[in-house]
């Protein structure tokens, strides 16, 4: 099993709900399952056939070319395809910028790339006065890379995966997450030049997995410890010193073995072992740790934990997720039944209430489940019979509930043909 990125994204597109949403027409039964959903302020969708579907915002080139400008909508937009040079195997986003590995092993990307995002060597500055015209809206290959086999994005950086079991990454260095020790050393200091094609991370090897939100990363080897470096202003990279300047090169978390998937959240990294226990290290203001307890943000000497800590009651899981701006964790059973855990403003945990912390794990109103996928504030989970469910925060505007759902709804996201 394999888990690569944290999928931390806020969904403000605007899906098709049943029953209870803006269209009400059942999928087509021969609709290929999702295999997974990326994004905040925009989203990717990757399906089985492996077609890339896109929606929420588009200014900065991030949904593609605007052929299919009557479905864009002041600032959001309904699903549009993502035309490709042939299927992806995978896909991720930063900010405001998308990317998709093809099933030939390069890597392809497009929208903004103020910071080098799009790893070809550009530099796209943002230009407000102009606020449609900026980006790059058609994929363009990202320089040098071959035999991708996965691909992490967060804030203004991404990570590859490539076949050798090595990592490259590109974009910002202010957090550290290049990796290669040429990022930021003092506040004082004004943050290195960005990576504009991908640089190998040093002492990274023999990886099977990558997760970043784009301010820490994690990495997982295939003898089951877990590496992490960038932001430890929570913690998060499981060792020490906690300070508030990033740590620009990959170490191994103390102590943790075993390790079959990983994650990280805002402030926090977890891992699935190989035995089906949950295991978390960093900051617990969101409830994240499971233990029916809450800190203070971190701060200096209080508010973190940099040893991994078991979630209490987590058994059997076989697979995790983790939501960045929904600030939650779930994880799959091997019955098929969820467990969550964390912020549930929105509902976003499924369990039925909304508007406070779920401190420790609770169990989503679904079964049945072959996959879950934390999503900002929303939730999603695809069933045996290939339906797609989902929960979290509702907007009469750019979201796809009217109003916050807190249990599990079918959804039919009307993936344009």
């Amino acid at each position: 099993m394999r888990s690569v990125g944290s999928w931390v994204l806020v969904l403000c597109g605007c899906l098709a709900v049943s029953p209870a949403g803006l269209h009400s027409q059942a999928a087509p039964a021969a609709a290929p399952r999702v295999v997974k959903i990326v994004g905040e302020t925009h989203k990717l969708l990757l399906d089985e056939d492996g077609r890339v579907f896109g929606w929420g915002t588009f200014g900065g080139g991030q949904l593609g070319p605007t052929a299919g400008a009557e479905r864009l909508e002041g600032g959001g937009s309904l699903p549009v395809a993502i035309a490709l040079p042939e299927k992806a195997i995978d896909i991720a986003a930063a900010n405001a910028t998308s990317y998709a590995v093809l099933a030939s092993g390069v890597v392809v990307a497009w929208g903004l790339s103020g910071k080098g995002e799009l790893g070809n060597g550009e530099i796209r500055y943002v230009d407000n006065s102009k606020p449609w015209a900026n980006g790059q809206p058609a994929p363009v290959r990202v320089s040098g890379l071959e035999g991708v086999t996965a691909i992490a994005a967060g804030g203004e950086n991404a990570l590859a995966l490539l076949a050798d079991g090595s990592v490259m990454a590109w974009g910002s260095r202010e957090q550290g997450l290049i990796g290669d020790g040429r990022g930021r050393k003092t506040h004082a200091d004004r943050p290195a030049e960005p990576a504009r094609t991908p640089v190998r991370i040093p002492g990274l090897a023999d990886i099977v997995a990558v997760a970043t939100y784009g301010e820490h990363a994690v990495a997982l080897r295939r003898d089951g410890h877990v590496l992490a470096w960038g932001s430890n202003a929570a913690g998060a990279l499981g060792r020490a010193p906690r300070q508030e300047i990033p740590i620009d090169a990959a170490a191994e978390v103390p102590g943790l073995t075993d390790g079959a998937a990983v994650a990280t959240g805002l402030g926090v990294s977890f891992v699935l072992k190989r035995d089906g226990t949950v295991w978390v290290w960093g900051a617990n203001y969101q409830g994240l740790f499971g233990n029916g307890d809450r800190t203070d943000p971190p701060g200096v000497g209080y508010g973190y934990e940099l040893t991994p800590q078991r979630v209490p009651g987590i058994a059997n899981a076989v697979a995790l997720t983790v939501g960045f701006t929904g600030r939650h964790a779930l994880v799959l059973l091997k019955d098929g039944t969820l467990r969550g855990w964390g912020n549930t403003d929105w509902g976003q945990l499924g369990v039925g209430v909304a508007g406070r912390f779920q401190l420790t794990p609770a169990t989503p109103k679904i079964a049945g489940v072959v996959r879950v996928i934390a999503a900002g504030n929303h939730s999603f989970a695809v069933r045996s019979d290939g339906s797609l469910w989902a929960w979290g925060l509702g907007d009469r505007d750019n979201h796809p509930f009217k109003a916050n759902v807190k249990v599990p709804q079918p959804v039919d996201l009307a993936l344009p043909r």
